[in-house]
Parts: C-alpha cells; sequence; structure tokens
C-alpha cells in the first residue's frame, strides 16, 4: 500500500481530468501533487530516527520506509506522469464501463451507445427490458403478489 498510493492518487485525478493529454497531466499534478510530496516527506521523517535505533529491527524499518518512499515518489513523478503525457489514455480509451457497455450493445443488450459520449447509468437498461424469462418486479409488494400466485409458503396463511 506505502509503494502504490502515490502513483495510485496520480493516475485517479488524471482519470478524472478533463481535456489533452498534457491538460490532464497538469491538472492531476496541480490537484494532487502537494498531498503526495507531503505523504513522502512525512515517511522520509519518520523513518529517519529510526536509523539511529541500536535495535536491528529498528535500523530495518526506518531503512524500509525510507527507501519506499523514496522508490514510489521516483516512479511515480519520474517514470508515471511522462509516461501519461506521452501515451496516457485520451477520452474513453482504456475506461471498463464503456467498453462494457459496448459489448452490451453489440449483444443487443442495450438500446443506446455512443463511441465518444459516457454512456450514464440512467441510459442502463431496466430489468423489464433485458431478454429473458420474465421481467422481475420492482417493489416488494409485486414480489409477494407473484410468489404468492406460484404457491409460495406466504399463500398458505
Amino acid at each position: 500500500g506505502l509503494a502504490v498510493d502515490s502513483s495510485l492518487h496520480l493516475a485517479h485525478y488524471y482519470h478524472e481530468a478533463k481535456g489533452s493529454r498534457y491538460e490532464r497531466t497538469r491538472d492531476s499534478l496541480g490537484s494532487i501533487a502537494v498531498s503526495i510530496i507531503g505523504g513522502e516527506v512525512t515517511f522520509l521523517v519518520a523513518g529517519a530516527p529510526l536509523l539511529l535505533s541500536s535495535a536491528t529491527f529498528g535500523f530495518v524499518f526506518g531503512t524500509f520506509l525510507m527507501l519506499v518512499a523514496f522508490w514510489a515518489f521516483f516512479f511515480s513523478f519520474v517514470y508515471e506522469l511522462p509516461a501519461l503525457l506521452v501515451v496516457g489514455p485520451e477520452g474513453d480509451q482504456g475506461d471498463v464501463l464503456v467498453y462494457a457497455r459496448r459489448c452490451l450493445a453489440w449483444l443487443g443488450l442495450m438500446k443506446r451507445v455512443e463511441r465518444k459520449q459516457h454512456v450514464s447509468v440512467e441510459q442502463a437498461p431496466a430489468a423489464e427490458e433485458l431478454p429473458g424469462p420474465a421481467a422481475a418486479p420492482r417493489d416488494r409488494q409485486s414480489l409477494a403478489e407473484r410468489w404468492r400466485s406460484r404457491g409460495g409458503a406466504a399463500a398458505k396463511r
């Protein structure tokens, strides 16, 4: 968790930003970089006194904390950000939900899917619209009535 925290936050802010790769990288860096750097500095400061410990565990744990903080910072800001700037996804590229909705549309389970526009949850088909045996009732009253009509335990009362 310590090693991927900063990288994950940068990727999330990049994903949520709008615009070109440059604008998304700039926005993600401007939004979360100070917090990530603060977290990494905290790990470095927490690990430094442990290096002075006479116990082997303290020294090893301090070294571990400081190395994790350094490498997390290095890979997040020196590797991940330039990679997002050069080859990061644009538009709906890499969005799993968009691809899932396209597959549903291809199978004929969704009525409307647009290529460039993000499809909202409200546009997803309701249970009644999906092909299948019988559409599931939406409220508890109709579900209970359906159960009674099929001879469920509630019908025997």
